[in-house]
């Protein structure tokens, strides 16, 4: 019983990393501080997955590094994925005490930029592709499409 529920937890892991989405595993409530938007990616540019009120319960399930939305620091672009399949930032959610997400083909999971990068290769192995528009490490000739996001995963 033990081996199949360890092996279990393995194959639910490796599938996570091998799709891109965090695994669903132990996770740690949180309650919303202040009415917040639940986010399709760990940015406040990307789309809007649902309003949660203060006082909201949430499980969150891992963090990721993201949009360095209250400050230039690891807590200032920590973002918290939820069991609703979406990104709320760290500062609107009281603490709570999950492991880093599985890294995955975007950019859950990566490491706060330290640019600058001379091409995106070099940011890609420094763990902190992509780079959003604004935030340390991006620079222009980096980003193919000009769309605010160089070094994307699928270019």
């Amino acid at each position: 019983m033990r081996r199949t529920t360890l092996l279990g937890g393995l194959l639910i892991g490796l599938a996570a990393m091998i799709i891109g989405t965090p695994a669903h595993a132990a996770t740690e409530t949180a309650t919303v501080k202040t009415g917040s938007n639940l986010r399709a990616e760990p940015n406040t540019t990307s789309r809007i997955l649902a309003g949660l009120p203060a006082g909201t319960k949430i499980e969150v399930v891992c963090w990721a590094y993201g949009e360095p939305t209250y400050g230039t620091d690891a807590y200032g672009s920590m973002w918290l994925y939820t069991s609703l399949d979406g990104w709320i930032h760290s500062f609107l959610v009281t603490p709570v005490d999950v492991g880093p997400c599985a890294s995955s083909g975007n950019h859950v999971g990566r490491a706060p930029a330290t640019g600058p990068f001379v091409n995106c290769d070099q940011a890609i192995l420094a763990g902190a592709a992509p780079l959003f528009r604004g935030e340390p490490g991006y620079a222009p000739h980096l980003d193919r499409d000009n769309d605010g996001i160089a070094c994307e995963w699928d270019e």
